[in-house]
Order: structure tokens, then sequence, then C-alpha cells
């Protein structure tokens, strides 16, 4: 039984119409690659163009690649009190030097405070830190010192810090708050506040 011939491949023609002629396809069908790049081109231009107009008008925008944006902050951690603590006493356990004060300053009372301080972004800036005690029936402030300035060695440091404020010698209660300040001294980055306690009559000491 003879076997069918096998049939070759041929390109496939184009479809004819009712008239005999091939079926074009319309211009728009046809846009080349090369048509759509021009045109994608043509709108990123104009977008860069509109950027650019921005950037002029507020350069804070402009992107900087340089210039990664730094975080800045700093914390004050948890305070703890200590009361009452002789300045002498206070001397001896921060290893400052007592200088040529007579035993009668030496021996005043007070409160000593210890705190945790983080800073971030304030490296070689000296951030001033400042005290202030207040009466805390009235709100008005009673004594206060400004002349510490705390200075990060690193990028992010850490360290821990000490104040010593004298009490009151009258009766009440009172109150520590510690602000820690930008370079200006200006804004406050952080602040803590102690619980209130006695002065030195009504503690009896």
């Amino acid at each position: 039984m003879a076997k069918p011939a096998a049939q070759k491949n041929r390109p496939s023609r184009a479809p004819r119409s009712g008239s005999g002629r091939a079926t074009r396809r319309s211009p728009r069908a046809r846009t080349s690659l090369a048509a759509f790049v021009i045109q994608a081109g043509a709108i990123a231009g104009a977008v860069g163009a509109v950027l650019s107009v921005v950037f002029v008008l507020l350069p804070n925008l402009r992107p900087k690649a340089d210039q990664a944006p730094t975080e800045k902050r700093a914390d004050i951690g948890v305070l703890k009190v200590e009361r009452p603590v002789t300045y002498k006493q206070y001397l001896q356990r921060t290893g400052l030097p007592g200088g040529d004060y007579g035993a009668a300053y030496l021996g005043r009372q007070g409160v000593f405070v210890e705190f945790d301080v983080s800073i971030t972004g304030y490296k070689g800036q000296p951030l001033p830190l400042r005290w202030s005690l207040f009466d805390a029936v009235s709100g008005a402030e009673v004594s206060e010192a400004k002349g510490t300035t705390l200075r990060a060695e690193a990028p992010s440091d850490r360290a821990t810090w000490h104040i010593w404020a004298p009490l009151p010698r009258r009766r009440g209660t009172f109150f520590l708050l510690i602000q820690l300040f930008d370079p200006k001294g200006v804004v406050p980055l952080d602040r803590a506040q102690t619980e209130s306690f006695p002065g030195r009559a009504a503690g009896g000491t």
C-alpha cells in the first residue's frame, strides 16, 4: 500500500480579501520600538525639565547623594536620686577637686542625682546641661545651675553623668528638672524630672 507523500512546510500567504488583495495593517499598528523609545524619552525629558524648575525654586528638595540624612537626638535615662549627700561626699564620689572650700561649705547637704545620657548626631558639639530646683507646691524656681556641657566623642555616644544640688534650708517639698539643650542652648533635646523630696528642715537632716 503506497504511503502518502510528506507535505513540505511552506510559508503561509497573507489572507486575501474579497478583491483579491492582501489586507494592510494601519500605520498605528506598525509603530516601531524606536518610535516608542523616542516618545518615552520625550516624556522623561519633560518630567526632568519640571523637576529642574522645582529644584531651582526649592533647592532644599534637591537630592544629595553625598549627604545622607543624619539622626540627631539626645536622651536622658532614669534618674537615680540619693539624699542627703554632702558636697564633700559628692566630690569624693566623682573624683572632682575639692579646692580651698571651708568645712562649712563642704558640709552642705544636698541631692545627688545620677543618670545615663545617650547622644546621637552631635559629635564634637557641646550640649549645655542645666538643672533647676523647684518648689513642688508653688512651682517657683528655687535655684539652678548652667555651667555644665556634655560633648560626644563619637557619632553615637553614651555615658553616665551626675549632678549635685543643695537642699533648701526650709520646710516643703521640691523636685529637680534636668534638661539637655542643643548646641545653641535654645532648644531642649530631652528633659527628666525627679520625684518630690523634702527640704532639710522637713527631713530632719
